[in-house]
């Protein structure tokens, strides 16, 4: 079965995430997940969005993210990733 971009979308958000964080347990990464809770500080949440911004061609301002590192969570990045790569269709 093929995937959706949606779901590719996702998995190359994940593994962005994994790389960017360096980190081995994955087991802890669901949508609801804060990327504190990851580990994340304000320098790897900047290192996160470039990465993140260079996989897909997307601009520091096309996005909005919360300013506040403890509201980010997994899932809200990836829904404003997609929201975000469909304007562009």
């Amino acid at each position: 079965m093929d995937m959706t971009i949606e779901q590719k979308i996702v998995i190359k958000i994940y593994n962005i995430i994994q790389e960017v964080l360096d980190l081995d347990d994955t087991s802890k990464m669901y949508p609801s997940t804060r990327l504190t809770e990851l580990g994340a500080d304000s320098l790897d949440r900047i290192e996160l969005l470039i990465a993140i911004e260079e996989e897909f061609d997307l601009g520091v301002l096309d996005f909005e993210i919360p300013y506040d590192e403890k509201d980010l969570t997994i899932g809200y990045l990836i829904d404003v990733i997609i929201k975000e790569i469909k304007k562009k269709f």
